[in-house]
This record gives C-alpha cells, sequence and structure tokens, in this order.
C-alpha cells in the first residue's frame, strides 16, 4: 500500500463525515418562505425563540457538526439513514412532506417513514445511552399543555429533567400523525422508535397526537405574533 497520502478526495469525504457543508433550507427550501414554520424546529425546548431569530437573521439555518469522527451525531445519522435505505425497497415511503397552510402561516415537515398500507407513521430517534434511563414508561403527555407554557416562557430547565425529549418527539410525531390523518382523510397511528443500546418504542394514543398538534399550532401562533410589524 506505501505510505499514507492525502488525495485530492480526503477533504471532500472529510467535510462528508464531518457534515459541515449542509444548509437546511436548501435540503427543503420550501422553509425559505418567511411565513413557512419548520415543525422539528417548533418542537424543540426553546424552538420559537428558535424560529424567531432564524427568520428575522435572514441568514441561511446552517446544519453544522464540527465535530470529531465517531462522535454520538454520526453515529446516529448513520443509523437513522440504514434503516431509511433498507426500508426504501419496500413498500414504506421515506421522508413523506407534511404541511399546513392557513391565512397567518404555513407549517412543514418530512416523516421519517410512513406505511401508508396500515396507515402508521414511524419517526426515528437515536439518542444518547442515558437519557431515558430513567423513565421507561409509556409517553404520559397529559401535562404537556402545562409543560408546554413553561416552554413558551424560555426559562431555563433544570437540568434533572430529562423527558423533555420524549415531549419533543411527540410533538414532532404527533403533528405528522395529524397532519397525515387530515392530508389522507384517515386516522394514522404513529410510532416513536428509540434508538440507543436497546430499542424503544412509544405510541402515542389518539388524544396525545391531538395535544401534540394543538401545542404546534400555539407556538406557530406565538412565532407569528413575535415577528409583529416585522412580517413581510
Amino acid at each position: 500500500m506505501g505510505e499514507f497520502s492525502m488525495s485530492k478526495y480526503f477533504q471532500l469525504i472529510l467535510d462528508i463525515l464531518q457534515s459541515k457543508t449542509e444548509h437546511y433550507e436548501d435540503l427543503h427550501p420550501e422553509i425559505n418562505d418567511y411565513r413557512t414554520y419548520s415543525i422539528s424546529t417548533l418542537s424543540h425546548r426553546y424552538g420559537i425563540r428558535e424560529q424567531v431569530n432564524w427568520k428575522l437573521s435572514n441568514a441561511p439555518k446552517i446544519v453544522t457538526y464540527e465535530s470529531p469522527l465517531g462522535h454520538a451525531f454520526l453515529k446516529g445519522r448513520a443509523i437513522h439513514e440504514f434503516i431509511q435505505n433498507r426500508l426504501s425497497f419496500t413498500h414504506f415511503t421515506i421522508e413523506f412532506p407534511v404541511s399546513l397552510v392557513t391565512s397567518t402561516f404555513n407549517l412543514t415537515g418530512h416523516c421519517d417513514v410512513v406505511d401508508f398500507e396500515n396507515n402508521h407513521l414511524i419517526e426515528l430517534k437515536t439518542t444518547i445511552k442515558h437519557i431515558f434511563a430513567l423513565n421507561e414508561k409509556k409517553l404520559d403527555l397529559g401535562f404537556i399543555c402545562k409543560l408546554c407554557g413553561r416552554l413558551r416562557e424560555d426559562k431555563i430547565h433544570d437540568p434533572k429533567d430529562i423527558d423533555y425529549r420524549q415531549k419533543e418527539f411527540a410533538l414532532q410525531a404527533g403533528t405528522y400523525a395529524r397532519l397525515l390523518s387530515r392530508q389522507k382523510q384517515t386516522p394514522f397511528k404513529v410510532s416513536i422508535f428509540i434508538i440507543n443500546d436497546v430499542l424503544k418504542e412509544y405510541e402515542l394514543t389518539s388524544e396525545e397526537i391531538i395535544l401534540s398538534y394543538n401545542e404546534i399550532l400555539e407556538r406557530a401562533k406565538e412565532v407569528y405574533k413575535r415577528l409583529g410589524h416585522k412580517r413581510i
């Protein structure tokens, strides 16, 4: 083999591994519309603030992961895309777009995997090992409105409050399922698969789907309100 060397392809491969070159609006150009909000972003702890800052900055939302090789994100992304790739050869639909258009704002997102034969949405989430270690029970979103009311104020979270990630996942997946149901005029179920050292599945109830959808709508309304006179 001889000595190690760096060809013209070295930086190309390195950039792919470190995911330095992607822009969200290049992957999903519909998000460039000033009144179109990302469901995924709105589901975050500080999603309202993130969405407002992004729209006001007039700057690309760069998906940057300047991490060394072997970073958890690279592993998670590889698992996510590996599963999608395998399922794409069957009857499953990958990265199916969903949207909502209102008189004031639009919502957009992409479902990881959809089984249209059985009206079932699959969302894939790869997490660090301990994130769900203290909560093995089924997702309980009965207090989601109270929780999200606190989130909407952008307050600091207690570091012991580790199940906020479950709420983020549920808000996103539940909203996707609700929009799928509206688009296809039939109820959709949704399963969230959490992948780390083991595989866990959480299936949302119809009530949880509606709660999640309504909360994302409230967050979108708040984004629109905060943009105020800056709307174009």
